[in-house]
């Protein structure tokens, strides 16, 4: 039997793999799309404020009065609705840019 550390999926909680996850999901955005240069009539995209993932995409003749897109991917809500991550969560993106410092 090999020993198992403290990032083993079978030994984390729900929190450090909801924590684990934004840490991934940060490290590894996926490009942007850029909404000024699509063309006529293509959805417009809008991105999670945590991490950076697309959070919603509606059409562009969308009404804000009546619809308000989502401003965080659903992994980062549920983390917010179970008390993991506050909304904004300053230490959070500081201990991933510290990582990402060190990675380099």
């Amino acid at each position: 039997m090999g020993q198992y550390t403290k990032h083993d999926a079978r030994y984390m909680t729900d929190r450090d793999a909801a924590i684990e996850g934004l840490k991934q999901r940060k490290l590894h955005r996926p490009k942007r799309k850029n909404n000024d240069n699509l063309p006529a009539g293509s959805p417009i995209y809008f991105y999670c404020e945590i991490c950076g993932w697309e959070s919603d995409r509606v059409k562009e003749d969308y009404d804000p009065l009546f619809y308000r897109p989502n401003r965080t991917c659903d992994d980062c809500a549920r983390a917010i609705a179970r008390g993991y991550l506050l909304k904004g969560n300053v230490i959070a993106i500081k201990e991933l840019i510290e990582k990402k410092k060190e990675a380099r």
